[in-house]
């Protein structure tokens, strides 16, 4: 009995080596959880955009923590120093759709601005080239589309007038 005894006391030592490993762990978690604002990311759906329009998102750099009043400004610029930025959206959105843009690059930087108007700094700058088809590229497509459709429309016209002439 008492070597039964003895043996289950190293299982009292290893539980109270794991309460002080425990608890060490969770006195650092304030420390991890404390971390310095991370500035806004900056995204978008493609880096050349050929379509005539794209998608830039963003999403807060504050571990994710943002609230209904805070307020995002998304600048654009033609230069990457953004010496000619302008604003193009102001508010509590995570994304905008971009179209009408010439071909060119465009450059776009954004910053979190919570309810006390006190704002983050830029984020990293993304850049989006938009280079259209060529108008060549363009007639190609149409041409393509329209005889694709003729051929359709001459098949049900010949398939229905085949099923006249059974009747």
């Amino acid at each position: 009995m008492l070597s039964h005894t003895h043996s289950l006391g190293w299982l009292g030592e290893c539980y109270r080596l794991m309460s002080v490993v425990v608890l060490s762990l969770l006195s650092l978690t304030p420390v991890c959880l404390s971390a310095e604002t991370v500035l806004p990311v900056l995204t978008t759906d493609t880096n050349l955009a050929t379509a005539g329009y794209y998608q830039v998102s963003w999403q807060p750099g504050v571990a994710g923590v943002s609230s209904k009043s805070d307020t995002f400004e998304l600048q654009l610029s033609s230069e990457s120093s953004f010496n000619t930025a302008r604003t193009i959206y102001r508010g509590p959105d995570r994304a905008r759709v971009i179209s009408g843009q010439p071909d060119g690059e465009y450059f776009y930087r954004i910053r979190l601005l919570n309810s006390n108007q006190a704002s983050t700094d830029w984020s990293s700058p993304i850049t989006v080239r938009v280079q259209h088809h060529s108008l060549q590229n363009a007639w190609w497509f149409f041409t393509a589309g329209a005889g694709a459709f003729f051929m359709i429309l001459f098949f049900i016209v010949t398939a229905a007038h085949k099923g006249d002439e059974v009747r």
